[in-house]
């Protein structure tokens, strides 16, 4: 079966309508890193690159004096490091159930997938393609084909499940990503405030990366300014998913009671 390199939706894994159920079922997904890739994963790699690219290659340059800079790029590369290794952990594990990889059943190849109809059955546990019977919260994903134990979600950004084997370093990594990005974020509102409080000093930056010319820190100060918004819609992207996985944690431990689980 030939499994397209790149998609922009999930929609066609829903059912068999998309792909021969024969092909398609002996197939599933080992890791984050395997075809096909979600145009969100792109999208995450690419806003990776540049909000490191442009704290490393440029704003870091208005960071005074030298021992502070120095202090700051050890702090925000360290942290941009475990972030990285933390998502290649992510997308590396195979969060599959347990159950299913010991069982070593043969896949259920003429399973028909219908939208909106689970592939295990809700009744006897029993999943239509990978034919073992699992635990009450283990889920079959679509997406990737194959059984995922204590299954949380299916995440486009990293192209892979979250479950039991990740779930953590599937958090690190928004923590990680928060705080990287929160970092960056302030240290471009600080190059702004430079410009409107210490000119000369922003002027002096400027003309010693780029040189002197008209209206060149205007345009450097309206690329930071944009870079600042960005890095403030990925904070309140990141922070609203850490604040949903918070709440659905509370949910499911032994505390479910709490208030929060009913809202």
């Amino acid at each position: 079966m030939s499994i397209p390199l790149f998609i922009y939706s999930h929609e066609q894994f829903f059912s068999s309508a998309f792909f021969d159920p024969r092909q398609f079922n002996a197939w599933w997904r080992r890791d984050g890193f395997q075809r096909p890739l979600h145009a969100y994963t792109l999208g995450y790699a690419a806003t990776v690159v540049f909000l490191a690219g442009g704290f490393f290659g440029f704003l870091q340059m208005f960071i005074f004096p030298l021992s502070l800079r120095l202090v700051v790029l050890v702090v925000a590369g360290s942290m941009c490091l475990f972030q990285v290794a933390s998502s290649v952990v992510t997308m590396t594990i195979d969060p599959q159930d347990r159950t299913v990889v010991r069982a070593r059943v043969p896949r259920n190849v003429n399973y028909v997938k219908r939208p909106g109809v689970p592939v295990i059955d809700p009744e006897t546990r029993l999943c239509g393609i990978c034919q073992v019977h699992v635990d009450a919260r283990t889920r079959h994903c679509k997406p990737c084909n194959k059984c995922v134990e204590r299954f949380d979600h299916h995440c486009p950004y990293l192209s892979t499940c979250v479950g039991k084997s990740n779930y953590w370093s599937f958090f690190s990594t928004l923590v990680l990503g928060f705080t990287l990005c929160s970092f960056v974020t302030a240290m471009a509102a600080r190059v702004i405030v430079l410009f409107f409080m210490d000119r000369s000093t922003f002027d002096s930056v400027v003309v010693w990366m780029f040189g002197s010319g008209d209206r060149k820190a205007q345009t450097v100060v309206a690329f930071v300014f944009v870079y600042a918004v960005f890095g403030v819609l990925v904070c309140l992207a990141t922070v609203s998913l850490l604040i949903l996985h918070i709440r659905l944690g509370l949910c499911t431990s032994p505390s479910a009671s709490h208030p929060i689980c009913f809202l």
